[in-house]
């Protein structure tokens, strides 16, 4: 399984190999243990420790917000082409809370080829509508 999808082994494999190469050794803690420490939460377990009070409402989703690589793992999942990246894309938003830019996704285009004009309403990696005129 891959973004909720099924896959075989290899591909499974090759997905968590290459985003753990893009994160290089990035990983979403939801709290920074290391400056925590510094600021003594360690030393005095108590529920009106800052580090407790901190920790309230803190979530899985907010420790993506400082992930320095999130474009490179939505390009990267972009590029899979034996699953369904628009669900894929879905999947991961709904895992990090990272906002996929749906860029023109709902936007009527039109196209002239070899004198025929081609509309299209965008949907993600594919095309949602399609009408034909021929203008020769």
């Amino acid at each position: 399984m891959a973004f909720n999808q099924q896959v075989t082994e290899e591909q499974a494999t090759k997905i968590r190999r290459n985003i753990l190469n893009i994160l290089d050794g990035w990983l979403p803690y939801p709290t920074d243990y290391l400056k925590r420490k510094e600021e003594g939460w360690h030393k005095e377990y108590k529920p009106e420790n800052k580090y407790v009070s901190l920790m309230q409402g803190y979530s899985y989703h907010k420790s993506w917000e400082s992930c320095p690589k999130k474009q490179e793992l939505i390009d990267y999942i972009k590029t899979l082409d034996f699953i369904d990246v628009e669900k894929a894309l879905k999947t991961f938003s709904e895992i990090t809370g990272i906002e996929i830019d749906q860029g023109l996704v709902g936007t009527e285009v039109e196209m002239k080829i070899k004198g025929k004009v081609y509309k299209a309403i965008i949907a993600g990696m594919g095309i949602l509508k399609e009408d034909e005129k021929d203008e020769r």
